[in-house]
């Protein structure tokens, strides 16, 4: 058996067609590394693990039984994988080109990095934010502003968007919607906090990878 590269890890919690359609797409853009899927369902009883185990043979399938939370369950598939990278992946997201081997390249290029993450596009192929600076009173109130003139498609904070997530950059915190980790970061910053049950458990995983001497890269061209 080959020493597998990457594991990616998908927390399912009822968005059946979301999830089935986030595996249809990783299978077509399916990373030429060696690799594994872990699927974690977190008590939906949706009836998903049947079409998964028929329609994704690929894809190790792992119930909880419960909603545990979006921490627990990726550490869940963390702890059950096998890789020497760990990307975590969104039910909700769609691949729309071979970003994987470019993300275990970049990690490959960026020996120092503990973290890396992609850019992040909507449905409407617009960019979203996906990193930043970690939180404060003076970033959270930036953030505020940013995400109103966002909503207001103010045509002049899109072009500054376009422009800021076109630039590979260290960042403080990247999001965990789709986010490559490296296992040797894990070890010394330790797993997710299972005390955030969902949102900033990312931020915090980033912090603690930054505070053991790691960097946390934001790389555009994936």
């Amino acid at each position: 058996m080959k020493t597998v590269v990457l594991s990616i890890i998908i927390v399912h919690y009822k968005t059946r067609e979301l999830t089935l359609q986030c595996l249809r797409s990783i299978r077509e853009f399916k990373p030429r590394v060696p690799h594994e899927i872990l699927l974690i369902d977190n008590g939906s009883q949706d009836g998903i693990g049947e079409t998964v185990v028929k329609d994704f043979p690929e894809v190790r399938f792992i119930e909880t039984g419960r909603n545990n939370g979006f921490s627990q369950a990726n550490n869940l598939g963390i702890v059950n994988a096998y890789g020497k990278f760990l990307l975590l992946l969104n039910s909700d997201t769609k691949i729309i080109e071979p970003v994987f081997d470019r993300l275990v390249q970049a990690m490959d290029s960026h020996p120092d990095a503990g973290g890396i993450g992609p850019q992040h596009v909507g449905g409407d192929g617009r960019h979203q934010v996906s990193y930043g600076k970690f939180p404060d009173l003076f970033t959270e109130i930036l953030r505020k502003i940013v995400a109103y003139r966002i909503a207001l498609d103010d045509p002049n904070i899109r072009g500054y968007l376009t422009q800021f997530c076109s630039t590979e950059q260290e960042v403080d915190w990247l999001s965990g919607s789709c986010l490559l980790l490296r296992r040797e970061a894990l070890r010394q910053a330790g797993l997710l906090d299972e005390s955030f049950f969902m949102y900033f458990e990312d931020i915090d995983l980033c912090k603690r990878i930054r505070d053991r001497g790691w960097k946390n890269v934001f790389c555009p061209m994936s």
